[in-house]
């Protein structure tokens, strides 16, 4: 995902999640306009409005405040396919491959086959080339 801060993170999971700024304001009861006021750095929401939006948007907590991913997180945004080539290269970057290897064990046999396609498709065939 790109964007560095609360507001470009919270700007591309708007758009990826396909509803309005006035849409999430009604989720999150707030005015639209504090919505706006958000993604352009104007304001800075509560620590219960992040937890409100992690909950609608169904995004991480951490990541909408800090922009790091948890390998869970990382895991689900490919499932939806929101995992975009920038964030594969931040995420290679940040993470070594064992640390993805050693939450595999953690998961039941769906994500398991997520985790390995995800592996084989975004740093085992980018080695090969």
């Amino acid at each position: 995902m790109s964007g560095d801060s609360f507001g470009a993170r919270l700007k591309v999971i708007i758009k990826e999640a396909e509803i309005t700024q006035k849409d999430l304001s009604v989720l999150v009861g707030k005015h639209k306009n504090t919505v706006s006021k958000w993604i352009r750095h104007e304001v800075v929401p509560s620590v219960n409005d992040v937890r409100l939006l992690a909950f609608h948007l169904d995004v991480d907590y951490n990541y909408l405040i800090t922009g790091e991913q948890t390998i869970k997180y990382a895991v689900r945004r490919y499932r939806k396919g929101y995992f975009l080539a920038s964030d594969k290269q931040k995420y290679v970057e940040e993470h070594p491959i064992e640390d993805l290897l050693n939450y595999v064990v953690e998961l039941n046999e769906h994500d398991l086959k997520i985790v390995r396609d995800f592996v084989t498709r975004f740093f085992l065939n980018d080695q090969n080339k």
